[in-house]
């Protein structure tokens, strides 16, 4: 019988963790299956799958480097592993799920692989990150906009957590400017992206983009209709289609766009505030040092 999808129902120390990656048992009487409304569990069937595909690729060089998997990784592991949002913002079975997998998250982030990458918010844990990815990154079923988003370390670090890319067209019209698919963007520097993530959170404190873009409109219940069904495919060398899902209009994605631009207009004041602070900050520094040599005169 397949392996379901558990949780712990406490968190483990950092020694109980390192334990439990030699040896399940030492933990399993703080286990307990996910368990859904109608007494449903969550089978890890379709995700062992991926995962041995996914071993197979590694196998054969398929990817440069580590971190370059994550846009292949991210939105078959969202396709495979159908969660609802709230089942998925359990941290301890993502905890979980890192222990039964562990080896990806040693291979990904090394033997000494950081603690939030085992448990941590959504743009640390190593099984979220990708999951998170895929469902706030897709456009209904196509998972196209999740690679794209996937293919630099600093969108996933800088936006997954963001409250702003809850708004699934806001998070779909920056990607678009980040990574220069529009006809007018050009592909953003990591700095560039780290500086929009800063007049994001700026332009929008104390404003949703919801006020200019329209409440978001998830079709939940294709969403739970699609989740219900699982996956059934084993063939994960091509891209999967995601929930048929209508939660974008044009309108929509327009008014995105125009505040994502708005919101890339700011740089230049942001910029020059942090400069004209740097340099201030130089000249207290220069006054102090100086100040010093008069003083031991």
């Amino acid at each position: 019988m397949p392996e379901v999808l558990g949780t712990y129902n406490r968190d483990l120390a950092a020694d109980e963790r390192t334990y439990a990656r030699g040896d399940r048992s030492l933990v399993h009487a703080h286990e307990s299956d996910v368990i859904r409304s109608d007494q449903t569990r969550i089978t890890l069937a379709p995700l062992d799958s991926l995962m041995r595909t996914f071993w197979d690729l590694v196998e054969h060089e398929s990817w440069p480097d580590a971190p370059s998997s994550d846009r292949w990784l991210a939105p078959r592991v969202h396709a495979a592993l159908r969660l609802t949002r709230r089942e998925a913002s359990d941290q301890l079975a993502w905890l979980w799920l890192a222990l039964h997998y562990d080896r990806y998250v040693t291979w990904r982030w090394g033997e000494d692989a950081p603690a939030n990458r085992w448990k941590g918010s959504i743009n640390k844990q190593a099984f979220a990150r990708l999951w998170w990815s895929g469902e706030l990154f897709r456009l209904g079923p196509d998972y196209y906009p999740v690679e794209r988003a996937l293919v630099r370390q600093d969108f996933v670090n800088s936006y997954l957590h963001r409250p702003a890319v809850r708004n699934r067209p806001f998070a779909a019209e920056i990607i678009a400017l980040t990574d220069g698919s529009r006809t007018d963007a050009t592909v953003l520097s990591p700095d560039e992206i780290n500086l929009l993530a800063v007049t994001v959170n700026l332009a929008l404190a104390g404003t949703p983009p919801e006020v200019e873009i329209g409440p978001q409109n998830d079709d939940v219940q294709t969403y739970s209709e699609w989740v219900r069904s699982g996956a059934t495919t084993d063939d994960w060398t091509t891209m999967p289609e995601g929930p048929p899902t209508q939660d974008v209009n044009s309108h929509q994605l327009s008014a995105a766009r125009a505040l994502v631009d708005r919101c890339w207009s700011y740089r230049s004041d942001l910029v020059e505030a942090h400069d004209s602070r740097a340099a201030q900050r130089a000249r207290d520094a220069v006054e102090q040092q100086d100040a010093g040599r008069v003083s031991g005169a």
